[in-house]
C-alpha cells in the first residue's frame, strides 16, 4: 500500500507478530506449531536456493555486461557490504547502552571483539535473494528493468562469497581474537528459572489462602517447586510428598500458567532473551500438555 518493500513488509510482520505469539497460542498449538514450522522453514529454503539455480542459467543468457564489469560490481557490492555492516555494528551495539541506563543494567557492554565477530557473522541468505528477485521484469511504461540480471547475478555472487569466505573464516577469527564463551545467555536461563518457581510458589500460597485448602493438599505440588527453588540455590531438600490426584493437577496446571505470566514478564523488562523465553516456554509447555 505504501510502495515499499514488499520482504521487508513481511519480516516486519514476522517480527511484530513473533512478540506476541507466546500470549496469543495454546501450549498445544505452540508444540505443533513448532515442529510443522520447522519443517516449512527448511523446504522453503531449500526451494528458493532451488529456483535461484534454475534460474541462473537465464539470468546468465541474459547478462549483457562486460565481465570485468561484472566482477567489480561483485567485489564492490561484497566489500561495501562487509566494511557497513562493521562500522554500524559498533555504535549499534554501544549506542543504546550509552543513551539507555536502563537498558545497560541488563545489558552491559560487550567487548569490542565480540563486536568484530558478531559483524563479520554477516552472511548474506534467503531474504537477499527474494528482495533482489522481487524486482519487476518490466518498468510502468513497460520498458524493461534496468540491470535487472545484473542485480540478480551480484546478489547471488554476494550470498555465496558470504557463505563461503565469511563462513569459512569465522572459526579462526574467533580463535585469533580469543573470544571467550557468552555465559550471559546460561546466566538468563538460571534466573529466570528460579524467578519462575518463586512465582510458581508465591500463586500456591495465594490460592491455598484464597480457597482455605490445608497445608497437606496443597504439599505435595508446593514441595516440587521448593525442591526446585533448593536446587537451584545449590541446597538439598526433603523429597516431594503425595496429594489427591485431581487436586494436584489443577495446582499444577495454575502453577504453570502463574510461570508463563511470570516468563513473559522477565522477557517484556528485558531481564531474559528470546532465545531463553522459547527454551523455558517450550519446557512449560509441554508440561502443560502433559498435566492436560
Amino acid at each position: 500500500h505504501l510502495h515499499v518493500s514488499g520482504v521487508l513488509a513481511t519480516v516486519t510482520a514476522g517480527v511484530v507478530q513473533g512478540r506476541y505469539v507466546p500470549r496469543i497460542l495454546s501450549s498445544k498449538t505452540r508444540i505443533e506449531s513448532r515442529t510443522v514450522w520447522q519443517t516449512v522453514i527448511f523446504l522453503l529454503n531449500a526451494l528458493v536456493f532451488v529456483l535461484i539455480g534454475l534460474q541462473l542459467p537465464m539470468v546468465l543468457k541474459t547478462l549483457d555486461w562486460p565481465w570485468p564489469v561484472v566482477v567489480d560490481g561483485i567485489f564492490a557490492t561484497f566489500g561495501t557490504m562487509v566494511v557497513v555492516r562493521l562500522l554500524w555494528m559498533f555504535p549499534g551495539a554501544y549506542l543504546p547502552r550509552f543513551l539507555f541506563p536502563k537498558y545497560r543494567l541488563t545489558h552491559p557492554y560487550p567487548s569490542w571483539q565480540a563486536v568484530v565477530v558478531v559483524g563479520w557473522a554477516g552472511m548474506r541468505g534467503v531474504v537477499s535473494l527474494a528482495a533482489a528477485l522481487s524486482l519487476p521484469l518490466v518498468l510502468a511504461d513497460g520498458r524493461p528493468f534496468p540491470a535487472r540480471s545484473l542485480l540478480i547475478f551480484i546478489t547471488f555472487a554476494v550470498i555465496l562469497g558470504t557463505l563461503v569466505f565469511q563462513g569459512l573464516t569465522l572459526a579462526p577469527l574467533v580463535r585469533w581474537l580469543r573470544v571467550e564463551e557468552d555465559r550471559s545467555s546460561a546466566i538468563e536461563e538460571h534466573g529466570a528459572r528460579l524467578a519462575l518457581a518463586e512465582a510458581a510458589l508465591a500463586h500456591l500460597d495465594e490460592t491455598m489462602e484464597a480457597r482455605n485448602l490445608q497445608a497437606h493438599q496443597v504439599h505435595g505440588v508446593r514441595q516440587d517447586y521448593v525442591q526446585r527453588v533448593r536446587s537451584l540455590k545449590g541446597l538439598d531438600g526433603d523429597g516431594p510428598a503425595h496429594a489427591p490426584l485431581e487436586l494436584s493437577r489443577e495446582l499444577r496446571r495454575t502453577a504453570i500458567e502463574a510461570q508463563r505470566k511470570q516468563l513473559l514478564k522477565l522477557r517484556d523488562d528485558e531481564v531474559i532473551g528470546d532465545d531463553v523465553l522459547h527454551r523455558l516456554q517450550h519446557e512449560l509447555d509441554l508440561e502443560d500438555v502433559r498435566m492436560r
